[in-house]
């Protein structure tokens, strides 16, 4: 099977910024804006390699929709006809070719591979999102729950792990067992209370494609939202103190007619507000 690879050659396409092609290129990985700068930086890299021409071409198309200068290539085998394998086939005279054997690699100057993993041309997306997304609809920003915003379901769960501890101490030292049924309880009602966030943090999906947000939450009571980007009037952020300090918040979606989608506990609330714009503002100028 043929296969190809995706390089990245390390410069900016004309007419765009480098500054804003780093930052589009760092959400398009899931990578930091050190690392997506270090992409640009003149090295040719490699981002994908040993896939189908398809979906190269597709990485391709991706990458320079957002100024990244780029192509794709495809990957030559190279057979060690010394190899054990291949030679004692040939000696005992095999009626079939061997099955080539791909020997690692070796590493080239100025390519350094780097796992960028975008689905549906655009950053990591989940089992959800993948099943509502449409034809040419890409994925250009997530964003995620932010597990601070459950700072007082850990600081209780914490105080319940201390008191349980406390209470073991204090069993051991009197040998006395008369304790482990409450002790278990506490333990159980701690871990419940770690284990929400998480989950929640886990089954919570809030993407911005090209076309609309998509929202969703829950896995057997599940609750979405997805609202096109030309019916969203403005984006709200609601932020308290500890949510300023914290850096979480609640994004209200404002859609014409003056419905309100609130969307809570969001980590980087302000920053999904500004990619909201720019996406919003890059899709306009396109259809203009």
């Amino acid at each position: 099977m043929t296969t190809f690879r995706v390089v990245i050659e390390g410069s900016v396409l004309q007419g765009f910024g480098l500054d804003d092609v780093r930052r589009r290129l760092a959400s398009l990985i899931g990578r930091s804006d050190d690392v997506a700068g270090g992409l640009l930086g003149g090295r040719p890299s490699t981002v994908k390699r040993e896939i189908d021409e398809a979906t190269a071409l597709r990485y391709v198309e991706a990458l320079k929709k957002i100024g990244v200068s780029c192509h794709a290539e495809q990957e030559t085998l190279d057979l060690d006809l010394d190899a054990p394998q291949i030679a004692s086939a040939f000696s005992a005279g095999a009626a079939t070719a061997p099955t080539p054997i791909r020997p690692p690699r070796p590493s080239q100057p100025g390519v350094e591979p780097v796992d960028a993993s975008f689905v549906n041309e655009g950053v990591k997306t989940t089992r959800y999102v993948e099943s509502v997304i449409g034809k040419g609809e890409i994925v250009l920003y997530r964003a995620r729950l932010s597990l601070l915003s459950f700072w007082l379901w850990f600081v209780f769960g914490g105080l319940l792990v201390l008191s349980s501890l406390g209470l073991i101490a204090g069993s051991i030292a009197s040998k006395t067992t008369s304790l482990g049924g409450f002790v278990f309880g506490e333990l159980a009602v701690a871990a419940l209370l770690f284990l929400r966030p998480i989950l929640a943090r886990l089954t919570t999906e809030l993407v911005i494609t090209n076309r609309r947000i998509i929202a969703k939450f829950g896995i057997i009571s599940r609750s979405t939202i997805e609202l096109n980007l030309s019916k969203i009037e403005s984006i709200r952020v609601e932020q308290g103190l500890l949510g300023r300090l914290l850096n979480y918040g609640d994004v209200m979606v404002i859609g014409t007619g003056g419905s309100q989608e609130p969307i809570k506990r969001i980590s980087h609330p302000l920053e999904f507000r500004r990619r909201y714009a720019e996406i919003l503002a890059s899709t306009q100028g396109k259809e203009a």
